[in-house]
């Protein structure tokens, strides 16, 4: 690897350092943009179920940052306003910069794309230090970084799936990967940037967490079998997991209390692995709809995929890049369904559902040996650089403007049909615009995360079918959602919902709300607070004979809001250890380990 000693910079080049700097700096804001504007041409959205879900989540977060308080753990806003702990079980901290611009700007749509810019620029700007740091070859660098940031599987993440929490993870996981190098390259710093972007990713996404937890593990262990890793690396990545622990004490904790005091209904057991027929049709035809089995990176990955596999049958000995590579080939192989995964479901692995999220490790790995194995090549492959990413930006913007214009069709359709259907609805609805973003909010209902029945339901093996699998999950939700249908929904903020109900003669009846233990409720009727209790899933309580009009609200919890500030004191010293890191210059070693 080509890499200067950075103890100096000397006086002559700071003036080309800076004006270099800014102009990345720059292109990373023109490449964000450009990564947004085919999304969100039109003025609207092309919008998923998933994408409804974190729409709801947004709202919540946004209603307790207005008012200036700390966003409630359980979710009145959308999902029938049933209270479910998604704001505990999904971390909502990197959420808020969505809920920022929306503070700031009036229109909902331009707030949504603001976040997507923000959050494009993150990606952009992570993956640019890891790769400016594996090269110093301005060309190799922004090869990487097209190669990172515009392959097809992350932007059907992005706007087809509508994945935020997994598209957080994408965005911090180059952090991760920059800290690993430094590491190995014996840099304290390292140590920072693996505990912020385990940390961020901690706050986003628990399976992104679980699945860079794993990443580390294997790669570490590896490294140990090759009589590579030191003890000085392993106490550097122990040090960087308790300050990542730290940073993420908020969300962690939460995740452990609600899920130690509750039990939940999972989302649906299922180990979906990939079709290699589904996902080389829809490479080939640049088709970026939702499909659990037919992810793919897009042909100019794979094309590129194929030059260095071909380059590496040509060398005699295994070089820097060549492991990276293999590992990116080999995760792809065991990712489709040539394999009996469905075997899984029942063990741990069902948790993931789709084997297609282990497409980040492949695109991570991608990156890294891309960048090693351009940056020993001369400079007449310029060309051929430039050319590979235009040519991975064109297939990345040009699927999502199909994929953007195939919803505008669909919805254009669904005007023309006066006669209600499923299709229409759908068709309409997932049409974001500022006109019907509220309904996005609160019309799907979900059976995820309502609290179990302790009866069985049914035993789900490889066996089981799809359909079969997803009724039988939802079976196991401890709620009378058919008894829910009585109340009216009045309103609902962050912190509480309102209900209204009418009935002949006074009974105590299920309030429509979850249950959840370790959690202060907060029951009032017509005014006044009443006694209530927890029983199948629900709070219950004696409402009176005729109208009545039911507040449950939750209360702020001190502990939680401490929690927050520890996280916060982690972010402050990790980001003053980085400057005082950066500013001594002493961190760095001019030679360079074998990775």
């Amino acid at each position: 690897m080509n890499r200067v000693g950075r103890h100096s910079v000397p006086t002559r080049n700071i003036v080309r350092f800076s004006g270099h700097t800014l102009f990345s700096l720059l292109f990373i804001v023109i490449l964000a943009f450009l990564s947004v504007y085919s999304a969100f041409s039109g003025h609207f959205f092309a919008n998923s179920y998933d994408g409804m879900v974190h729409i709801a989540r947004i709202e919540s977060v946004f209603q307790a940052v207005k008012n200036f308080r700390v966003p409630s753990l359980i979710n009145f806003i959308g999902f029938g306003h049933q209270g479910l702990a998604l704001n505990a079980m999904y971390p909502w901290i990197t959420l808020l910069i969505f809920v920022i611009p929306k503070v700031i700007l009036h229109n909902v749509i331009l707030a949504f794309a603001s976040g997507f810019f923000i959050l494009n620029l993150i990606t952009i700007f992570n993956t640019y230090l890891l790769a400016k740091y594996l090269s110093d070859d301005s060309w190799v660098q922004w090869l990487g970084v097209f190669a990172y940031q515009f392959n097809a599987y992350h932007l059907q993440v992005m706007y087809a799936r509508v994945a935020l929490g997994e598209a957080f993870g994408y965005a911090f996981l180059p952090l991760v990967l920059l800290g690993l190098f430094k590491i190995w390259n014996h840099e304290k710093s390292g140590i920072l940037y693996v505990a912020f972007g385990m940390s961020l990713i901690a706050n986003s996404h628990v399976l992104s967490l679980v699945m860079a937890a794993m990443f580390i593990l294997v790669v570490e262990i590896i490294r140990i079998l090759q009589i590579k890793a030191s003890w000085s690396e392993v106490r550097f990545l122990m040090y960087s997991a308790l300050l990542a622990i730290v940073m993420s004490i908020y969300s962690i904790y939460n995740i452990i209390v609600f899920t130690f005091y509750n039990k939940m209904v999972s989302p649906a057991p299922s180990v979906i692995a990939l079709d290699p027929g589904i996902s080389f049709s829809k490479m080939m035809s640049n088709d970026f709809t939702q499909s659990g089995n037919g992810a793919n990176m897009g042909f100019a990955i794979m094309m590129l995929l194929g030059i260095l596999l071909i380059s590496m049958s040509q060398i005699s000995k295994p070089e820097n890049w060549s492991p990276w590579i293999l590992s990116s080939v080999v995760m792809l192989i065991l990712l489709q369904d040539w394999f009996p995964w469905s075997r899984l479901i029942g063990t741990p692995v069902q948790l993931f559902q789709f084997l297609m999220r282990f497409l980040v490790l492949v695109a991570i790995c991608f990156t890294v040996g891309l960048i090693l194995f351009f940056n020993r090549t001369s400079t007449a492959v310029r060309p051929f650089m430039v050319v590979m990413s235009m040519f991975i930006f064109f297939i990345g913007t040009m699927g999502t403007y199909q994929l953007h214009q195939r919803f505008r069709e669909n919805y254009l359709w669904a005007k023309k049909h006066t006669k209600p259907s499923i299709k229409v609805k759908t068709d309409k609805l997932h049409y974001l615009t500022s006109n019907n973003y509220e309904a996005n909010t609160g019309d799907r209902q979900l059976y995820e995360y309502h609290l179990e029945k302790s009866n069985s339901v049914g035993k789900v093996s490889y066996k089981t079918s799809g359909a079969e699998l997803i009724h039988l999950n939802n079976l196991r939700a401890n709620f009378d959602f058919k008894g829910a249908e009585s109340f009216k929904n009045l309103k609902a903020t962050d912190q509480e919902a309102v209900f209204g109900f009418k009935q002949k003669h006074a009974r105590v009846v299920k309030i429509p709300v979850v249950g959840y233990k370790n959690v202060d409720f907060s029951v009032k009727v017509n005014g006044k607070k009443t006694v209530f209790w927890r029983s199948e899933g629900q709070l219950k309580t004696k409402l009176p004979a005729g109208s009545s009009k039911i507040l449950v609200s939750v209360a702020d919890s001190s502990k939680h809001i401490g929690l927050l500030v520890i996280s916060v004191i982690g972010y402050l010293f990790g980001i003053f250890s980085l400057i005082l890191l950066w500013m001594k210059r002493g961190d760095y070693d001019d030679n360079v380990v074998d990775y």
